[in-house]
């Protein structure tokens, strides 16, 4: 019997968004919030993956006292290597890598252009989904 072997490419957010390494950090905010997202893939000229800039990079910025985040390029704070994997990647091999290697972001790259993004929020999507809806749970406060 065959296994099906999930790829990435079809459970990833594609990305058309993007910054580039000299766009500001606070350019960089605004695009995060602008699209309710917390990964932006940084480009070079030519369109290809330099680096990743997180939500919480940008904070750090925005959090320094005496920096002014219109003055940080996203080249400054971006990840240089972040975790990258082809269209054709298998599901499994990519949700374990994060695992390990504590990712929050794989970037889907190709021809090294990138072409979507599978964060931790697709993962929990992917496993909502495998679980039975709940309506009687509910959250409580901590304390």
């Amino acid at each position: 019997m065959d296994t099906i072997r999930p790829l990435v490419s079809l459970h990833m957010t594609p990305c058309p968004i993007t910054a580039r390494p000299g766009d500001s950090v606070a350019r960089a905010g605004i695009l995060l919030r602008e699209h309710g997202i917390r990964h932006l893939p940084v480009v070079d000229e030519d369109a290809h993956l330099v680096g990743l800039l997180s939500d919480r990079d940008v904070g750090l910025v925005f959090a320094l006292v005496d920096v002014d985040p219109r003055k940080v390029p996203a080249a400054e704070v971006m990840n240089r290597e972040p975790f990258c994997v082809g269209p054709e990647a298998e599901l499994g091999f990519v949700v374990e890598t994060m695992r390990r290697d504590k990712q929050e972001a794989a970037v889907i790259v190709e021809d090294g252009k990138p072409m979507g993004i599978f964060t931790t929020i697709d993962a929990l999507r992917l496993l909502g989904a495998l679980l039975p809806a709940r309506e009687n749970g509910s959250a409580v406060s901590p304390g």
